[in-house]
């Protein structure tokens, strides 16, 4: 659950779901306390008041918003939001304590998530290509269900170093893939704010990252993570490349990443997203009441 609200006037629904379907669209599900499922798309840049939202947020008792730049952009028409809980399987229990940056490789590059040319998945595959070109010795894990429609020209010479495990459900053998990884590559082009991001930070593996959606709310370029830009496969390589040479870069992103996240995890593991809703709705049932 991204984000949700109650409405303050009964021609809005009761209950309301903000999912960002990319940076540009935020769809909308709901009930209008008859039983019946109230369902929506509107459009608009986030940050961007247009009529629509404005109407349905500024009637809202509250939102539970994903990442700060949706928090700010909801603050915009409501006084109640807050930052939702991580929707992630994860405890501090999960953090790699021997785990430090490697000197050497062969390295072992990661994504996960739905492999589809939205995840940057093309671009990453190119990317990968010129790392061949240079003489990098490394291995790609490619965590999640294969959508692409079509692979670069390129891929052919990079087929035995590209591994494509399919959805793994099993949560011992997906922690098993970040402990090996050296980096973790999301190249996205439009995210709410990804839970793999977390995973990563958590099982201490430096980041490569596009900052769309939420993304630039909580990740840093430099600090704990390493940004590139959408749908530059050149920059990519060279963004990689730059961390795998780089030892102290890569340990220096895997300290800060931990450090970022723990305080996240901390709250998470107080108060769940399904706890986080139902408290904003018992204050305002109390409200109500009273």
């Amino acid at each position: 659950m991204l984000a949700a609200g109650v409405a303050r006037r009964r021609r809005c629904p009761d209950l309301l779901r903000l999912l960002p379907r990319s940076p540009y669209h935020l769809g909308a599900i709901g009930g209008n306390g008859t039983g019946q499922t109230i369902r929506c798309v509107f459009a608009g840049g986030v940050g961007t008041p247009f009529l629509f939202s404005r109407l349905v947020f500024s009637r809202a008792r509250f939102v539970i918003a994903e990442g700060k730049v949706l928090a700010d952009w909801a603050a915009r028409f409501c006084k109640d939001v807050e930052l939702a809980a991580p929707v992630c399987e994860l405890s501090l229990e999960d953090v790699p304590q021997e785990k430090t940056a490697r000197t050497h490789g062969p390295w072992n590059i990661l994504f996960v998530g739905y492999i589809w040319r939205r995840k940057g998945c093309y671009e990453l595959l190119q990317a990968a290509a010129a790392l061949r070109q240079r003489g990098v010795d490394f291995n790609l894990y490619m965590v999640g269900q294969n959508a692409l429609d079509k692979y670069p020209d390129c891929f052919g010479a990079i087929r035995d170093r590209v591994f494509f495990t399919g959805h793994i459900a099993d949560r011992a053998q997906l922690r098993r893939y970040y402990e090996q990884a050296d980096l973790f590559c999301l190249p996205s082009h439009d995210e709410g704010f990804p839970r793999v991001l977390y995973e990563a930070m958590l099982y201490k593996v430096p980041i490569v990252t596009t900052f769309v959606g939420s993304i630039p709310g909580l990740m840093k370029d430099g600090e704990n993570c390493l940004r590139v830009e959408v749908g530059n496969p050149q920059q990519l390589a060279d963004v990689i490349q730059r961390a795998l040479d780089d030892c102290a870069l890569r340990q220096r992103l895997m300290e800060n990443g931990l450090r970022t996240v723990e305080p996240i995890i901390r709250k998470m593991m107080e108060e769940s997203c399904d706890q986080q809703l139902l408290r904003k709705l018992r204050q305002y049932a109390r409200s109500q009441a009273g």
